[in-house]
């Protein structure tokens, strides 16, 4: 699949339409991360957590008391984005992923990191870009190796959900992820489709992460080991995350 073939906001164009295969890039450059669209993965009910066994969160979900809690302090350089967002971490459903992301967190790798992509109606995609000493957004080398793509766990990307970046390998994520501005059961897994592993959903917090496409956004010059690149979709303000620290694990 070409880079080429790209979609906004989930409307394919040129060749990809015909097909219905159609790929956006959401990081450009050597080791980046991306969100690859191919066909509609399947829809209907979901189960989040552990069904009816917790509390009902934001959105009607009901969330499980032993699951860890991810608290996300986020806060845009303007200042008109600045409070948490927590997160409930789906272990039982998608293990792998809910370890590493935890293992980032706990490593402080997240802390300082930006929403480099966001996409109104679609994502807003971080943890893989910061701004260095000299102000040009820059591309932060991941401290693990990729992880298992678990997105056959029955989770879909519906609106209010966090997953996995990654590149068109769907075994190939590490640090990034997204949350999901809206429903996109379009990166969910299906027969032909490897899908985007959903781990999570936000069950506070939900209008900072919505403000988030209220940002212009503009293309801006990234930096990366191998050189200079141009990326997409990067707010004009940024929208930094602060920390994030887990509790329940």
């Amino acid at each position: 699949m070409s880079g080429k073939e790209n979609m906004r906001n989930g409307k394919p164009s040129g060749k990809g339409a015909a097909l219905f295969i159609v790929s956006i890039i959401l990081i450009a450059g050597a080791g980046a991360a991306a969100i690859f669209f191919m066909s509609s993965g399947p829809s209907g009910n979901v189960d989040y957590g552990n069904g009816g066994n917790g509390n009902s969160g934001e959105g009607g979900y009901s969330h499980h008391s032993g699951n860890p809690i991810a608290i996300m302090k986020v806060k845009s350089k303007d200042g008109s984005i600045d409070g948490t967002i927590k997160i409930e971490l789906y272990k039982e459903k998608a293990p792998i992923t809910v370890n590493n992301f935890i293992k980032y967190a706990k490593a402080g790798f997240y802390n300082g990191t930006v929403f480099h992509r966001v996409i109104p109606g679609f994502v807003a995609q971080g943890g893989g870009f910061y701004y260095g000493s000299d102000g040009i957004l820059t591309y932060k080398e991941p401290l693990y190796p990729p992880i298992k793509n678990e997105a056959s766990n029955g989770l879909s990307n519906l609106e209010m959900t966090i997953a996995m970046a990654r590149t068109n390998d769907p075994n190939s994520a590490t640090s990034q992820f997204y949350f999901n501005l809206k429903d996109n059961t379009n990166l969910d897994y299906s027969a032909n489709n490897p899908g985007y592993c959903v781990f999570g959903k936000v069950i506070s917090g939900w209008d900072l992460v919505k403000s988030m496409a209220n940002i212009p956004t503009h293309s801006e010059t990234a930096k990366y080991p191998q050189g200079q690149t141009q990326l997409s979709d990067v707010p004009t303000v940024p929208i930094i995350i602060e920390s994030v620290t887990i509790q329940g694990a």
